[in-house]
């Protein structure tokens, strides 16, 4: 009887230390989604990554999905590193890695001091001579380390897209892109991309704007300018 107790004290204590841990939720570079942006830039840089270009006029993914939005006023910041052929993932070369944080916000109001801002989405563009190639390679890799994708389609229209998707825990994913366009059959663009995020970002884009939206009422109705 003391044994089976020790063993459950054992087993309670073992899912309070780890019982916020998802473990297997999709993670960029092993960083916790909702990590400020200063805390990011600094744990890359430990990791050998150049410092990295600031702006808070990005394009974000939009998850589920091939496209790519623009992102409104005040929503968040951009890290965005280039590389000069000294940077591969998967034995494949990276042109550019952005990731994008959104302001931390309340009910209403929204903080806009990137120590407190929120980790979303990274997205990893390569560069290659054969797009298809190492599209292919990584669909392989990921499928070996995730298992078959839960979304994976082909388009061929003016722009031919391959996409497969992958879903983690805690609302985590991966997506794998490859982007082709030939003008007259001659091969006038490609592009390779691989994403990681929160698949739940609308609901979170949302919630920033409802947040926004308050903020402003909330000073409307102290403002008695011209009465």
């Amino acid at each position: 009887m003391k044994r089976i107790s020790c063993v459950l004290i054992f087993l309670i204590l073992c899912s309070m230390i780890f019982g916020a841990q998802t473990p297997n939720q999709l993670l960029f570079r092993n960083i916790e989604w909702g990590t400020d942006a200063t805390s990011v830039a600094s744990i890359l840089k430990d990791q050998g990554f150049p410092d990295p270009n600031i702006s808070d006029s990005f394009l974000w993914h939009d998850w589920g999905s091939d496209s790519l939005r623009f992102n409104g006023k005040d929503i968040g910041i951009s890290l965005s590193y280039s590389f000069d052929g000294d940077f591969y993932i998967a034995g494949h070369e990276v042109r550019n890695i952005t990731l994008i944080f959104l302001y931390s916000h309340g009910a209403d109001f929204v903080s806009y001091d990137h120590g407190k801002t929120t980790f979303l989405q990274a997205r990893i563009t390569f560069d290659t001579l054969d797009a298809k190639i190492v599209y292919d390679d990584l669909l392989q890799k990921l499928k070996t380390l995730y298992g078959n994708p839960v979304k994976q389609y082909q388009e061929n229209t003016f722009y031919q897209l391959y996409y497969a998707e992958w879903n983690g825990g805690n609302k985590t994913g991966i997506n794998l892109q490859c982007g082709l366009r030939k003008d007259n059959g001659t091969l006038v663009y490609q592009d390779v991309t691989l994403y990681y995020g929160k698949t739940n970002d609308k609901d979170l884009f949302s919630m920033l704007a409802a947040a926004k939206e308050s903020e402003v009422l909330k000073k409307q109705k102290s403002n008695y300018d011209g009465l």
